[in-house]
């Protein structure tokens, strides 16, 4: 073998080399993960529960309180495992409970965009309004949203609380959107990090927190939840 080959030769084997060290790292780093996830919900009086799909989806996990029945859960969706299109599904984090709830109606409160936006989301939600247009909406931001897209209209949120808010009827008769807006402005799960602030949806299946990435450790994992448990507290406007 000349010098030429050899160099080829070993340039491959340190190529596969590298490759492999690589894919046991990800193994061990997911096992140490869900192990990590385990405590965390065994701590706390939760249960936790992975679930791995095929190899074009995404997997997920859940957590729930043990044996408290419909009370609230965290679903996380990571990110695809591999291929070109990972960066373009960087996973969701939800947490959903049943209450408070607002029948017949649809609330969505987020972080603000832009002067005009709200007014320009509603306008785009009455577009959306009819078969495709809501199998989209349903399928990015969930069923419940797509359900109510032609009744969606813009409401002007409380000064300073820099959120906008979408809803099918005004929302400040029932719901405290200026503490909405103050919780889920005070997530910040890295120093200096520019996730956004969640996006809140009330409707008639209950109250759901959201950010469109995965919530992947068990110290954010935590924070998340008690983040929800507290907007969920104070959304209810007392009356």
């Amino acid at each position: 073998m000349d010098l030429q080959s050899l160099a080829v030769f070993l340039a491959f084997a340190m190529f596969i080399g590298g490759f492999g060290a690589l894919v046991i790292w990800s193994i061990r780093a997911e096992r140490a993960r869900q192990a990590a996830m385990t405590a965390l919900a065994a701590a706390r009086g939760w249960r936790y529960e992975h679930e791995q799909r095929g190899a074009r989806q995404a997997s997920r996990f859940v957590i729930h309180p043990e044996g408290a029945g419909d009370d609230w859960q965290l679903q996380v969706t990571r990110p695809r495992s591999g291929g070109k299109r990972r960066s373009s599904h960087p996973g969701s984090s939800e947490f959903r409970t049943p209450s408070p709830a607002l029948p017949d109606g649809l609330v969505v409160v987020m972080p603000e965009m832009g002067k005009g936006i709200a007014g320009a989301a509603a306008t785009m939600a009455g577009l959306f309004d009819n078969r495709i247009g809501r199998a989209l909406i349903s399928k990015s931001l969930g069923p419940e949203i797509g359900e109510h897209l032609g009744r969606l209209q813009d409401f002007p949120a409380p000064e300073g609380s820099r959120a906008m808010v979408l809803a099918t009827a005004d929302p400040s008769l029932w719901f405290d959107i200026a503490a909405i807006a103050e919780a889920i402005h005070s997530w910040h799960p890295r120093k200096g990090s520019d996730r956004s602030a969640p996006m809140v949806v009330i409707d008639a299946g209950g109250f759901r927190m959201r950010v469109n990435y995965e919530v992947g450790d068990p110290d954010l994992v935590e924070q998340f939840i008690a983040l929800g448990q507290q907007v969920q507290q104070v959304a209810a406007r007392n009356r």
